[in-house]
């Protein structure tokens, strides 16, 4: 008797263990799910199960030019918890693309990667963020307001968020040095940024044609040294430049930054 239950409870693991439940990705967007089910489905149910998605090292560029049947969501990515960096290009033209959540994991947003995404209004960069490419979230035009994390070093490359003309607020947090050349261009209802402490150096063009900018706060105390056309000429007439406590002196003479009819200091 004590045999038989024995088996039993054997054959009752195994057949649980065979037909136990796989928690499946539920995907909001039908050509999302069918582009991940084409490439990552590994046991052929048609489905992406989380084990699957995090299973996976590199969106490559399936993604590139195919969501085109808006409006979509790619929020489902975040659950591809091995992907390290999104590929060049991996994005582009996915013009009715609206809406993404990246996986904490990613370390690099190279170049391009999000390049004309014309209807994306919302991206967070992870807080694993090192570095973006060039170009990364170029004419990305729906975009309303970005943050960047202290996870990024070094700087904003060129044409970064070049012509993303919906861009209200832009928030750089501490560790970038450099802003790159055209970072901000023609962000033209661009209302505030945001610089680090650890600002040196605003390349040409960065925030050119970004006419409706009416306060940068910059936390460097020292001035950074400032390219040419980095500020339209009306926005250092009547936007408010922020400047650290006991900095406001060193502003007032230093080139460029001299310009601004109005300088304050904070006190955060």
């Amino acid at each position: 008797m004590r045999l038989r239950l024995v088996i039993w409870l054997l054959f009752a693991v195994s057949w649980l263990s065979t037909h136990a439940h796989i928690e499946t990705i539920s995907f909001a967007d039908a050509t999302a799910k069918q582009i991940c089910v084409n490439q990552w489905d590994s046991d052929g149910d048609d489905e992406i199960s989380f084990e699957e998605a995090a299973a996976v090292t590199s969106f490559g560029s399936v993604f590139c030019r195919l969501l085109l049947q808006g409006p979509s969501s790619l929020d489902e990515l975040q659950y591809f918890t091995s992907v390290e960096e999104l590929q060049e290009r991996a994005f582009t033209d996915c013009y009715h693309l609206r809406s993404i959540v990246l996986p904490a994991s990613i370390k690099i947003i190279h170049d391009n990667a999000f390049y004309s995404c014309v209807e994306l209004e919302n991206i967070q960069i992870p807080t694993s963020t090192q570095r973006l490419g060039r170009g990364c979230f170029y004419r990305c035009t729906s975009l309303e307001e970005i943050r960047v994390p202290p996870s990024v070093r070094d700087s904003i490359p060129m044409e970064c968020f070049a012509y993303c003309s919906e861009l209200k607020k832009a928030e750089i947090e501490a560790n970038v040095r450099i802003i790159g050349e055209a970072s901000f261009i023609e962000c033209s209802r661009l209302q505030s940024v945001t610089l680090p402490y650890t600002t040196t150096l605003i390349c040409d063009h960065a925030f050119s044609g970004c006419g409706e900018l009416r306060q940068v706060f910059c936390r460097a105390k020292t001035p950074p040294s400032v390219g040419s056309d980095v500020f339209d000429p009306k926005v250092m007439s009547h936007a408010v430049l922020f400047v650290p406590e006991g900095s406001i002196d060193a502003y007032k003479k230093a080139p460029v930054w001299s310009d601004f009819k109005f300088i304050a200091e904070t006190f955060d």
